[in-house]
């Protein structure tokens, strides 16, 4: 591909999330969501991970995704619509898990990973300098049980839907220099022996630097063209 090209595409991607981003609905229950149909994109991780500063990234906002200092903010299935002029697809921020979560929160998210029709991607995020927690170990087995149990998975190894991890915070890690890359490595091997079935590919992300030649925050653009793979949207 060549450099226009290259150019092109990144501006269409971005396009993609950033033409009037909106919130769509807030649901605490999963029959509520069903009345949304376009293609869902659903993050969620330990509370405290830095998701909701993470959407708002993706979205090129700062305070569409409400963001708080105080673990547990997110306590529904929060819709955003990332381009009201030709909307095709959601982003869902989901609750928390972890010590701050509560058992109905994940049994939510747990219902509505279920989702067969429209989802097409969880985003489980990782706060890169903490590596991975026992609720995080407890989540990525739990999605890879998902993933196998349909039928398809077993005959053709066809899952419902992908998962894929998303580290936060790598400015906090690349501070460490030479513990950076071994924590990483650390990091994906132990995702890989408790979950097989999760994408190979780890996004490295931080709300807080620039990536090298670009304007967007260190994998955003990484993470959006993911979605746009995984969607088709493009």
């Amino acid at each position: 591909m060549s450099l226009s090209s290259t150019v092109s595409r990144a501006r269409l991607v971005k396009d993609i999330f950033c033409s009037q981003p909106t919130a769509v609905a807030q649901f605490n229950n999963y029959d509520a969501v069903k009345q949304y149909p376009f293609k869902k994109f659903l993050f969620s991780g330990r509370a405290n991970v830095g998701k909701s500063s993470l959407i708002n990234e993706l979205l090129s906002t700062k305070t569409l995704v409400r963001s708080s200092s105080k673990p547990g903010a997110t306590k529904t299935l929060n819709f955003y619509q990332p381009n009201t002029l030709d909307p095709k697809f959601y982003l869902v921020d989901g609750p928390g898990y972890g010590n701050r979560g509560r058992p109905e929160w994940g049994e939510l998210f747990m219902t509505y990973a279920t989702d067969r029709s429209t989802l097409r991607r969880i985003f489980i995020l990782i706060n890169a300098s903490h590596g991975l927690k026992e609720s995080d170990r407890l989540m990525l087995q739990d999605l890879h049980s998902l993933a196998l149990s349909s039928t398809a998975a077993l005959s053709s190894r066809v899952f419902p839907f992908s998962f894929q991890i998303v580290l936060t915070k790598v400015d906090e890690v690349i501070k460490r220099k030479d513990a950076s890359s071994g924590l990483l490595r650390s990091i994906q091997s132990q995702v890989h022996q408790l979950a097989p079935t999760c994408m190979p590919d780890m996004i490295l992300t931080s709300t807080k630097i620039t990536a090298p030649g670009s304007d967007s925050k260190l994998g955003i653009h990484e993470l959006r063209e993911c979605i746009v793979e995984a969607g088709s949207l493009l």
